[in-house]
């Protein structure tokens, strides 16, 4: 059937210059901005200038930072870029170094190919008998992760040197191969589709939460919005992250580091959970150390250029001082 674009066509607004933007925000939005902002507002752009960085996840009722002027905006802009900044290279080395534990791990005295791998290790619904309903749904778990491990091999086959090279060789593609191409989202797919053994050893071999055998899969579920936003430019600084972090996982960080609260509300609680997986995967307390001089600054920049505690305390939590102590303490004490 076709379809008449002419009628299904939805209404478009017409666009603003620089300068109708500026008085937009002014008009509207009751916001202080001036004609020698434009440039500024120009290099933010619209959604960054001004619309996202209005609102907050935890804030008033309606979600709305009591902005009176562009200079809070920009303050805000550049806190969630400094932001960024920090937190990029932490994240890849955290996606990194998970990724070689859990080939370290799954490959040790077994076949590393993909294949084999997708036979024994990722066969998930061989934990059930086949009468039971957890068989049907692991199955077909299995089946999607089948088919996205080969659409994405298929999909590079042209576009990757490693994995052509593999495909046009006698060999398997070997794990490692595959987890250079794959990002976050299919890395918790596939340790989702583990059997229950290869979990329990994975986890074993590298302990996140003793006892539990998916814990390196929830520390990579939390993580996968902020890697996403990071990578993308999206807005990180107010944790606007829907996935959130696990029960688990917090109960596990507030032990750990003795906290009365990780509630994962603010900005702060994600770096934590960064430095915290970073300390596990033993990396130099120096280098720790580093990130959290070096995030200390960035919050203390931002106070000094937004002055504004009314908003300051909406996007940074009360507790921020003690939570980021606490850290340094358990970095200091193992």
């Amino acid at each position: 059937m076709e379809v008449n674009i002419e009628k299904t066509k939805k209404e478009s607004k017409s666009g603003l210059t620089s300068t109708g933007l500026i008085n937009h925000i002014f008009d509207k939005h009751k916001i202080d901005i001036h004609e020698d902002n434009s440039i500024t507002l120009l290099n933010m752009g619209c959604y960054h200038g001004y619309k996202r960085y209005r609102f907050v996840k935890k804030a008033n009722s309606d979600g709305i930072l009591p902005i009176t002027t562009f200079g809070e905006i920009e303050s805000i802009y550049n806190f969630d870029m400094d932001l960024k900044g920090l937190f990029y290279p932490i994240v890849m080395l955290v996606e990194t170094a998970l990724k070689n534990r859990a080939i370290d791990s799954l490959v040790a005295e077994s076949s590393s190919g993909i294949e084999d791998i997708l036979d024994n290790q990722l066969a998930c619904y061989r934990d059930y008998v086949a009468d039971n309903e957890k068989y049907v749904e692991k199955l077909e778990w299995y089946n999607d992760t089948k088919q996205n491990i080969l659409d994405t091999i298929d999909y590079y086959s042209e576009k990757n040197d490693v994995i052509k090279h593999y495909l046009e060789s006698k060999y398997q593609i070997p794990l490692w191969a595959y987890f250079e191409v794959i990002t976050f989202g299919q890395f918790s797919r596939f340790l989702g589709c583990l059997t229950k053994s290869s979990r329990e050893k994975l986890n074993q071999d590298f302990t996140i939460i003793p006892k539990r055998s998916n814990s390196l899969e929830l520390v990579v579920n939390a993580l996968i919005e902020l890697r996403n936003a990071t990578m993308h430019n999206s807005a990180i600084f107010d944790a606007n992250f829907s996935s959130g972090v696990s029960k688990a996982l917090k109960t596990q960080i507030k032990r750990d580091l003795d906290l009365s609260a990780f509630t994962c509300v603010f900005i702060e609680d994600y770096f934590i959970l960064l430095i915290w997986i970073l300390h596990l995967l033993k990396f130099d307390s120096a280098v720790l150390n580093k990130y959290i001089c070096q995030f200390n600054e960035i919050i203390e920049r931002f106070d000094s250029a937004l002055n504004s505690r009314d908003i300051f305390f909406k996007i940074v939590s009360t507790n921020r001082k003690t939570a980021i102590q606490k850290l340094c303490q358990f970095i200091d004490k193992q």
